[in-house]
């Protein structure tokens, strides 16, 4: 719900803040995700969700800017 919750917040309501609240924590709920893939399966399937991951990191990352320089 997060990942679809975050093109509305951002593009239709321009609650640039709140989109950057909804990236860390879709950040922070992936984070989790990996870390249990990598104790259930090992590093062979924690790899696979990295690059969403870094994803996240990037458009958080440009959210922020647009937040701050707004």
């Amino acid at each position: 719900m997060l990942n679809i919750s975050w093109n509305p917040v951002f593009f239709g309501l321009h609650w640039v803040w709140t989109g950057v609240m909804v990236l860390v924590l879709l950040s922070y709920f992936i984070y989790l995700i990996i870390d249990s893939n990598r104790k259930m399966f090992g590093w062979k399937y924690a790899w696979l969700g990295l690059p969403y991951f870094i994803w996240l990191m990037v458009a958080t990352s440009l959210d922020m800017y647009i937040s701050i320089m707004n």
